[in-house]
């Protein structure tokens, strides 16, 4: 049963756990304004992000870069992925994760609710769990009116 939780222990688990906290840090760099420092931290040296929408984007200067078009289209946004499936093998592993995200467009355009999903492959590095390739897919979405962000709940 080799890469298995039951042949691997609590390693295989922990591996998973920091998986799915860079995960969350993708999520909170993405939600905080798209920092290209911030975003680019969590992917190594010859990364990729790709999408249907952004192209392939290879290597960290591509990836600040992405951040910086984000962050330029995109006033607000909301990452939310759940189900996530993360198969560890040694030092590398890979997951998918589903994914419900809005976001607000600049410009006064109004947003976007986005259902998508992430496939992507990771690397154990001296640093910890880092993005290898990052690949999104938009699955549907629809357009939501200007002004929607303003109307909070609490």
């Amino acid at each position: 049963m080799a890469g298995t939780i039951l042949s691997g222990g609590a390693a295989i688990i922990d591996d998973i756990e920091a998986i799915k906290r860079l995960k969350a840090s993708y999520c909170a760099a993405a939600d905080n304004g798209h920092d290209p420092e911030e975003f680019a931290s969590l992917y190594i040296e010859d990364a990729i992000w790709e999408s249907a929408d952004f192209g392939c984007n290879k290597g960290l200067k591509e990836i600040k870069a992405l951040a910086v078009r984000f962050g330029e289209l995109i006033s607000f946004s909301r990452h939310m992925v759940m189900n996530p499936v993360i198969n560890v093998r040694g030092q590398h592993a890979h997951g998918t994760w589903s994914l419900m995200a809005a976001i607000n467009l600049r410009h006064g355009s109004g947003g976007q609710l986005i259902l998508g999903a992430y496939d992507e492959d990771y690397v154990k590095t001296g640093s910890g769990w880092k993005f290898l390739h990052v690949r999104g897919f938009r699955l549907a979405s629809t357009d939501i009116p200007a002004g929607w962000q303003q109307a909070a709940i609490w």
